[in-house]
């Protein structure tokens, strides 16, 4: 990557970084979790810039476009699944098994 576009990429992100994030937390209500998405769109914008600042009208959509999808992606994952306990077994009055 030229220096050129590189500076290109770093006057982007300090102007469309914040918005990116706000509109990370909007979408999953978790701020670690959009900082996450967030720095891997931005992370996959800076491979692909020398392209996108050439072919792409607006790199800012197309920014949001790789959070909303990172963050859809993260959600589907298994490891996010969350478990529900079932009822909790009762607990009879009166016994000690505690030694």
């Amino acid at each position: 990557m030229k220096a050129e576009e590189e500076e290109q990429f770093r006057l982007f992100v300090l102007e469309a970084g914040p918005m990116l994030r706000r509109m990370a937390v909007a979408v999953c209500r978790d701020p670690h979790r959009a900082d996450d998405a967030v720095q891997e769109a931005l992370i996959k914008l800076f491979v692909a810039w020398p392209r996108i600042s050439r072919d792409v009208a607006t790199p800012l959509a197309y920014a949001r476009t790789i959070v909303a999808r990172g963050l859809i992606d993260d959600h589907r994952r298994p490891f996010r699944r969350r478990e529900v306990v079932a009822d909790v077994p009762r607990q009879e009055h009166g016994r000690d098994f505690s030694v």
